[in-house]
């Protein structure tokens, strides 16, 4: 957070025969409604990430759900 601005980050990782690999690097939550005075131009953004099984069994799909505000022209 900074300057009224606030942003979360997720970063999924996988760990594979002792080397460690990042496979998903997401902007979970963008914010900037403590940075201004005019509502027209708020914005927040959340993502929200879950894994259910999918057809193949070595692997999960991967579910987003986006929700938010984006600013009014």
């Amino acid at each position: 957070m900074g300057q009224g601005y606030e942003t979360g980050i997720t970063n999924l990782y996988a760990i594979d025969e002792g080397s460690i690999n990042e496979i998903l690097y997401l902007q979970s939550h963008k914010s900037n409604i403590a940075a201004i005075s005019d509502v027209s131009r708020m914005e927040v953004k959340d993502i929200k990430v879950s894994f259910k099984p999918g057809s193949n069994p070595d692997y999960y799909d991967a579910l987003f759900v986006i929700t938010g505000k984006a600013p009014r022209k």
